[in-house]
């Protein structure tokens, strides 16, 4: 039996997660804890790798 998968709604779940630790990164920051911030940065880039132009979610969605 397939699996539909919903595509577009973990893209907008990703999405809102990424808006989230942007603000994070930005209030670390101005709050003096740039060192954490960057670290945080660290781990937003690696989640945009998944939602960026030929990212992992196009490619499973193109092997769908």
């Amino acid at each position: 039996m397939a699996v539909t998968v919903p595509y577009a709604a973990i893209r907008a779940q990703i999405g809102q997660a990424e808006e989230k630790l942007q603000t994070a990164c930005a209030l670390m920051r101005r709050s003096g804890l740039p060192e954490n911030a960057d670290e945080l940065a660290r781990e937003l880039k690696r989640l945009r790798v998944w939602t960026q132009r030929d990212g992992w979610l196009d490619v499973l969605e193109a092997q769908s």
